[in-house]
């Protein structure tokens, strides 16, 4: 998180002993908060990266097989930023890998909206994103199969069809 401060503008207190202490999970989140709506404008959106690797620019060990790479204060840290956010994007890849939850689990707060780039739709049934609160809801090609859609649908995603170029297609 010391890394960080020039970019999010304010110091951050020591979270080493316990990243879950509720009185500096406030603040980091206020602080985080202000200098992420200072960014903000109303003719852009507000878009994070994130993520992780190790020392070799790996970000899995083999594979399908996940590899925990972030620290614990590191991970918090991501749960307060996720918290911030009103969705958060991944690709089919990372989840036929990992079946991520993409919640916010470590810190109080809303999750956001999972968005899901699966030009195909080979979004499996069994994923936990659809067996919590915000479904996902996932971009697909105009081709994609629609009984598959219709599944997906009825398991509670919302499907969106992008016909390519510069039109939206529902």
């Amino acid at each position: 998180m010391k890394r960080m401060e020039p970019q999010l503008n304010f110091a951050a207190p020591s979270m080493a002993q316990d990243p879950r202490n509720c009185h500096s999970e406030g603040v980091v989140l206020d602080q985080i908060r202000r200098t992420m709506t200072a960014y903000t404008t109303r003719d852009r959106p507000l878009v994070t990266v994130g993520y992780a690797q190790s020392l070799d620019g790996s970000i899995a060990a083999l594979p399908g097989h996940p590899l925990l790479l972030s620290s614990s204060p590191s991970t918090t840290l991501t749960h307060l930023i996720r918290a911030l956010h009103d969705g958060i994007l991944v690709g089919i890849g990372t989840v036929l890998a990992d079946d991520p939850r993409l919640t916010v689990r470590r810190v109080s707060g809303r999750s956001p909206r999972p968005l899901v780039l699966d030009s195909r739709l080979r979004f499996p049934l069994y994923a936990r994103m659809l067996r919590q609160d915000l479904k996902p809801w996932i971009v697909a090609t105009g081709n994609a199969d629609e009984e598959r859609q219709a599944e997906l649908e009825k398991a509670g995603a919302r499907v969106i069809r992008h016909s390519g170029g510069s039109k939206w297609a529902n």
